[in-house]
């Protein structure tokens, strides 16, 4: 086995010392056990362990370290990078090469130990790339009585790349070489006292939440594993795409090249079948012909045997249709005990339609969706089509090239990309953007969103939503305020064209608020690690710091939003209810209602008064504010109780005022509206 996966390895054989060592050795990690590991917490002269213990699992046939564990406090964190390490071997072990496929999810230390003696005396090499905690570096280490000493370091360019890769240690008397998919990084002699000249082998982590260890092999000759080992394809089992009300797409992955078929009907019985042709691993098979609104029920052949049991699937409703389950989630793939909790009760309670994701379908970096999307849904995507959208995480790998290709998504614009696309489904049109490339005046992404709010299916839906990753404002996530070209650019097409509902995630928590008549919902609850608490928004009505997922329900003109905890337990409610479209105002008016008749100029030059005009239709206690950006109060314009009739304020910003974004709250009895204001210099 050791030699069929070196050879598929393309493996580089250099010298070939004739010592017995009771090598070859190797490990796979495919029965699930690790026997014959040690793991320890790493410890350095009395100096704080955070964030631990080390979690170290075997899961799918590979070895794993889950905790952010790391010792010490900076600036000693950042220079000795210790956390966690596991260990396995003959300590009489002398002289050999260790080849080890390594993948990192996080972007903290991951690397090998070598000639390990016990866990103060080693050898270790060790990769970070976070910039923030020293990186990014490649360091060869020596260990001696708990003391470090660097042997040799790079500080060039990034530590390791995105995915799979493959490190090589080889020791020889005094030599160490070290490799990286094949690449000599270091050649180093340790000719010191401290010198350790022989020990086990084993892995090493600091700090990494996403650690992943596969094909460890030992060898007496000197082998140095220029690539990975390919993974072989992991079975995905059926998921729902692209579905309308007479036609559905069911794809699936098999672990061999086989022939598939669906097999499909109104009832059990099925009746039907549709056949992919040559063998393949991914097969996508298109239903058409089906009846709106309607149950039927399929299975899945892997050649001749069942790959899936029978299972219901509903077509989608048509515009007609004035009832509606819909599902919301984001911000989800971690492959957690939060991310399974939620996706259990996903599966269970929510009954939807359909579903929808706001983006980080992956939290790692979006090398894989198996783990992290496929098989905590398993049962929820085999009966219920979600459309995703793309997060900042799914293209740190490549781009989002790996998300494109496992996702069949609509791709009903001129550049034919799945990036951003729209659909209905039923009483709704919903608009899915891609806010990570340009979606700025000008941009082919721009120009189509335009051109999707004025078109007949946006403009006859009963309800519009949009969503994608960034939001415009959030209160939770004290590093992030918000995206800016957000606010600039996408909310006044929101309010010009009627959006009623704009679905964002990023910040790990759940938000709702209201500016300008469009309803703003963050639900960035689905796995990831949550937030904390930022600052005040004055839009925002409700931030909750807690995993979720969020369910619309409508029926006709009557849209009630609810979202759950991981318990079950609901965390929000509240109702929308439409008089009229989007584009017909409710009734009332001037005569009749609070109204902002005038703010003018906007922007706003420097010195130049900001004048506000509104009408109030009874003696009213009003309020007028202003804040920045992060949602700070920064001056009141007027708080005081106004009696019946039109009133004007006006307002100078001072000299220290820095040109940007500024919002003004009025709150005139139980009733708040914000407005953006633009200030030039």
């Amino acid at each position: 086995m050791l030699a069929f996966r070196l050879h598929l390895l393309t493996a580089l054989l250099l010298a070939a010392p004739a010592a017995a060592q009771n090598l070859p050795w190797s490990a796979d990690f495919e029965d699930g056990s690790l026997e014959g590991w040690t793991p320890r917490d790493d410890t350095y002269f009395g100096a704080p362990i955070r964030s631990g213990p080390g979690w170290w699992t075997v899961e799918d046939g590979v070895l794993r370290q889950t905790s952010n564990i790391w010792v010490g406090d900076p600036p000693l964190e950042f220079e000795i990078h210790l956390g966690t390490h596991i260990a396995a071997g003959n300590p009489a072990w002398t002289d050999y090469a260790l080849n080890v496929d390594v993948r990192s999810d996080d972007n903290d230390g991951i690397g090998v130990v070598f000639r390990y003696q016990d866990p103060l005396n080693y050898y270790r090499l060790m990769l970070v790339d976070d910039a923030v905690n020293g990186g990014p570096v490649q360091k060869l280490e020596r260990r001696r009585d708990g003391r470090i000493t660097v042997l040799a370091e790079d500080r060039s360019g990034p530590a390791y790349p995105s995915g799979w890769f493959t490190l090589t240690v080889d020791v020889r008397g005094d030599s160490i070489r070290a490799y990286q998919n094949g690449t000599l990084r270091f050649a180093v002699q340790d000719t010191s006292a401290a010198a350790l000249t022989s020990g086990r082998i084993g892995m090493a982590v600091y700090a990494n939440t996403g650690a992943h260890f596969d094909h460890v092999a030992v060898t007496a000759e000197a082998v140095v594993r220029t690539a990975p080992a390919p993974p072989p394809p992991t079975v995905r089992t059926p998921y729902l795409q692209q579905a309308t009300p007479t036609s559905i797409l069911i794809a699936w992955q098999t672990a061999t090249e086989t022939t598939g078929t669906v097999e499909y009907g109104p009832t059990r019985d099925l009746g039907f079948r549709v056949e992919t042709g040559a063998p393949a691993y991914r097969h996508a098979v298109t239903l058409d012909g089906l009846t709106p609104n309607t149950t039927y029920y399929y299975r899945v052949l892997s050649g001749s045997e069942v790959f899936y049991p029978i299972t219901p699937f509903r077509t989608a409703k048509t515009r007609a249709e004035p009832r509606l389950r819909m599902l919301v989630f984001g911000d989800s793939g971690t492959d957690t005990p939060p991310q399974h909790a939620i996706a259990a009760l996903m599966t269970e309670k929510a009954h939807a339609d359909f579903g929808i994701h706001v983006g980080d379908v992956s939290q790692y970096s979006g090398e894989e969706y198996d783990r992290i999307f496929f098989q905590p849904y398993a049962d929820l995507v085999s009966r219920t089509p979600i459309y995703p959208s793309i997060g900042n995480h799914d293209t740190y790998y490549d781009d989002a090239a790996t998300y494109l290709d496992v996702f069949y998504l609509p791709h009903n614009n001129p550049q034919q990309t799945e990036r951003y696309y729209s659909f209905d489904y039923g009483p709704v049109h919903a608009i899915a953007l891609d806010t990570n490339i340009g979606f700025t005046p000008g941009t082919p992404q721009y120009e189509w969103f335009v051109s999707d709010l004025q078109s007949a299916a946006a403009r006859e839906a009963t309800w519009r939503f949009v969503y994608f990753h960034h939001p415009p404002y959030c209160q939770a996530w004290s590093g992030w305020a918000g995206e800016l070209n957000v606010r600039r650019h996408l909310m006044p097409l929101f309010e010009q064209y009627g959006v009623d509902v704009v679905f964002n995630g990023h910040t790990h928590a759940y938000e709702r608020g209201s500016l300008n008549g469009v309803t703003y919902v963050i639900t960035g609850g689905g796995g990831g690690g949550l937030d904390d608490y930022g600052r005040d928004v004055p839009h925002i009505d409700v931030t909750v710091l807690a995993h979720h997922y969020t369910l619309v329900e409508i029926d006709g003109p009557v849209l009630e939003l609810a979202a759950f905890g991981t318990d079950a337990t609901e965390i929000d409610r509240f109702v929308l209810t439409k008089t009229g479209t989007a584009a017909e105002p409710e009734a009332g008016g001037p005569d009749d209602a609070f109204a902002l008749t005038a703010l003018y100029p906007n922007p706003l030059g420097a010195g130049v008064p900001l004048t506000l005009t509104f009408q109030v239709p009874a003696p009213t206690p009003v309020t007028v504010t202003l804040y920045d950006a992060l949602g700070r109060r920064l001056a009141p314009l007027a708080d005081a109780t106004y009696p019946a009739g039109t009133h004007t304020l006006s307002w100078t910003p001072p000299a220290h005022l820095a040109a940007g974004l500024y919002l003004l709250r009025l709150q005139h009895g139980t009733e708040t509206s914000v407005r953006p204001v633009m200030l030039a210099r």
